[in-house]
């Protein structure tokens, strides 16, 4: 895998682990139970909208509380 990313589109550091014409599938954590799969609003918004700002952020809640990975499209 790669090294965890940046971007300034998010506010958690994140590694893109698939991409294709039509998704991109980042990881925000690695963890040992069920993998997490958040699935964000398109609706007039960018998928970063559940990486908000920090405390604001519904992947770094579940990155940081649930034990399995965490990623996101």
């Amino acid at each position: 895998m790669n090294e965890y990313q940046s971007s300034n589109m998010w506010q958690t550091p994140n590694q893109v682990v698939l991409e294709t014409a039509a998704v991109k599938l980042l990881q925000f954590s690695q963890g040992t139970g069920t993998p997490l799969i958040i699935v964000p609003p398109q609706a007039g918004h960018h998928s970063n909208i559940a990486d908000y700002a920090p405390e604001q952020s519904l992947v770094e809640s579940a990155a940081i509380n649930y034990a399995g990975s965490v990623y996101t499209i």
